[in-house]
């Protein structure tokens, strides 16, 4: 049924853009009709709700009764919003011919641009709203979420926005999210870090940049909390870190993250290890509140996918990682290789093309009471060379008996010290990586710099090492070091002007100590692999030969041997060699190159030649005259013979 009053209202609105306001009622009604019926309040909020029929981009009268333009001003027809919510409006009349009342889908939801990334590629909506504590998110969403609403949703009640109940809300909502056409554009990014020459983390952008930059899909995954003042920090943990050097090198390993790029370095990771109550956790807490506060720790019992996604969003900052007693010990080894790497793994489409790869370059901070070799000998398997040199291991105990401390500060014990330090990263959180990034954000030039620094820094730390290995290693502790000089130039940690270079050296002595020396990580383990087998084995797999180099007379008739593994003897000069046949050297490295090994044996003097080749002639019982590797090893690793 047609109602003309109605139909003549529309058009004298449309005609002069007028905004309409109806009764609502379900009768033939005017205003007074209304008056009488639900009072006064209820007529003045149908005049306030009034809206230019036809037109979705609408200015809308608030409840307060000032003018307010919705942001999302480009609403789809029947969309509409106030500072009370969003709205649909289903056209036409309702069965009585009057105009069909207003669903309210939800709180206000700002679409302010469409995202996009560099390859105009990875489209999606930047979404802004208030919670109900009034505090405002933003979240770039992929349109590809559409195609399951149901992470829409979820991401959206993470962050606060509560949208009204139904199966019609839901899909009113996923509708409007379709068919917004947003007028401005973002650049959205994959992940925090450098980008554009701004620092940009989920909630922030430092530094200037032609058009606004936004995390894509970060969602309510953000572990850039904020907490207290910098001054407070400063006065707290800062000022704390004076006279420790594991504190002040683990605050400067934060600090250090967003270095990387500027001085083309890879990423890195140092890992702290210890018996428990060490410390060694609560280092991991003060260096993490540089960036956020403590829900923001993760730790090493995550899958490789899960990691790829909290590398990205720690990208240029610092990912920290507790208890790698807790890693999945069948896929440590990948995991410590993609974090380092800096890459993720390649992955198809429906269609077999490849989707872009994850990259990120960042520091990683690890705690545990083994350290990565150790967890991987119990699968056993044996770390490679190069992650010995991106993930190095220091010991959490300084030395002075205080766990991790060497000057508790006026506490009463280290256990309280560590304490007082917890306490202080729950309160005072996330203001030193904001203020630090503000300052890189406008100093890039003069970050860049230290390229140089860091390279002479190095050579003089590793001065007398005979390992490119260990210079690379030396690189990275003076990298870590110098961030907290620039740092503490800036005005940002009161620390004294070679305060944290020295807290790097000091690390870096550690490290080299517990490595066993400056050489090469592969002829420090072939080494040791070879005199650890010797001395576990000396005596019951090594068959006794005579002391001659062509006399294979057996030295001791009596003896029993199970499983030969070579054969030992004592030179007429006294000293005591083991003999390996190239197969039985082979088996003792497998997996692993066994002329590399030799050589290193040769490397330490512990190889015995009497021709150009490594493994020289020699008759051995039951294999005639063949190559064999004969090693001098010092006698107190040898056991007894019976």
């Amino acid at each position: 049924m047609s109602n003309t009053g109605v139909e003549s209202a529309m058009a004298a609105a449309l005609a002069i853009g007028a905004r309409l306001a109806l009764p609502g009622l379900d009768c033939k009604a005017d205003f007074w009709d209304l008056w009488d019926k639900h009072g006064p309040e209820v007529t003045r909020e149908r005049i306030l709700a009034a809206k230019v029929p036809g037109n979705g981009a609408v200015t809308l009268v608030a409840p307060s009764g000032q003018s307010h333009v919705s942001k999302s001003g480009h609403l789809p027809y029947g969309y509409s919003q106030n500072e009370s919510g969003l709205y649909y409006t289903h056209p036409g009349a309702d069965k009585n011919g009057d105009p069909r009342q207003p669903i309210r889908l939800g709180p206000a939801l700002d679409i302010l641009a469409r995202t996009r990334d560099g390859q105009s590629g990875e489209w999606g909506l930047l979404l802004a709203w208030k919670d109900p504590d009034g505090a405002t998110h933003q979240w770039a969403m992929p349109y590809a979420m559409l195609t399951d609403a149901r992470q829409v949703w979820s991401t959206l009640a993470a962050g606060g926005y509560i949208p009204a109940p139904g199966r019609e809300t839901r899909n009113l909502l996923a509708q409007l999210l379709a068919q917004a056409e947003p007028p401005e554009r973002a650049r959205c990014v994959p992940g925090t870090g450098w980008h554009c020459g701004c620092l940009v983390l989920p909630d922030a952008v430092y530094g200037e940049s032609p058009e606004l930059l936004v995390v894509q899909g970060a969602g309510a995954d953000n572990p850039y909390r904020v907490s207290g003042d910098l001054e407070t920090w400063q006065e707290t943990i800062g000022a704390w870190c004076l006279g420790n050097s594991r504190l002040t090198f683990s605050i400067s390993i934060a600090l250090a993250g967003p270095l990387l790029p500027l001085v083309g370095m890879e990423p890195g990771a140092v890992h702290i290890y210890g018996h428990s109550s060490s410390g060694k956790s609560t280092l991991l807490r003060a260096a993490w509140s540089v960036w956020g506060g403590p829900e923001g720790l993760r730790t090493w019992r995550a899958t490789t996918n899960a990691l790829e996604g909290i590398a990205s969003i720690h990208a240029d900052t610092l990912l920290t990682l507790d208890e790698i007693g807790q890693a999945d010990l069948r896929a440590l080894d990948e995991v410590a290789y993609l974090l380092l790497n800096g890459r993720g793994k390649m992955r198809a489409n429906v269609d077999g093309s490849i989707r872009a790869t994850r990259a990120w370059s960042l520091m990683v901070l690890s705690t545990g009471e083994p350290t990565l070799a150790d967890r991987l000998t119990e699968d056993g398997k044996k770390p490679r060379a190069g992650q010995e040199v991106r993930l190095v291991d220091i010991p959490a105990d300084a030395g002075q008996g205080l766990g991790a401390w060497e000057d508790i500060h006026d506490h009463s014990t280290p256990a309280q010290f560590s304490d007082e330090i917890k306490a202080a990263c729950a309160k005072f959180h996330g203001t030193l990586g904001r203020a630090w990034a503000q300052y890189l954000a406008g100093h890039q030039g003069e970050a860049q710099k230290l390229r140089s620094v860091i390279r002479k820094t190095a050579e003089h730390w590793a001065a007398g090492a005979e390992s490119g290995q260990v210079v690379r290693v030396a690189e990275r502790f003076a990298l870590i070091g110098l961030a907290g000089e620039l740092a503490a130039q800036a005005g940002l940690v009161p620390w004294t002007e070679g305060q944290s270079l020295s807290a790097a050296n000091s690390c870096f002595s550690s490290w080299l100590a517990a490595r066993g020396g400056g050489g090469d990580t592969e002829d420090i383990q072939a080494v040791s692999t070879v005199q650890g087998f010797i001395a576990r084995y000396g005596a019951s797999r090594f068959q006794t030969i005579g002391a001659g180099a062509d006399d294979i007379t057996p030295g001791n008739p009596h003896e029993r041997i199970v499983e030969r593994a070579g054969f030992r003897r004592t030179t007429l000069s006294g000293d005591e060699q083991f003999i390996f046949a190239r197969e039985q050297w082979a088996e003792l490295f497998r997996g692993r190159n066994p002329i590399q090994a030799a050589r290193a044996m040769d490397r330490a003097g512990l190889l015995v030649r009497n021709d150009s080749s490594l493994a020289q002639k020699i008759s051995l019982p039951d294999l005639g005259r063949v190559r064999a590797y004969v090693v001098r090893i010092a006698q107190q690793n040898v056991e007894p013979a019976p």
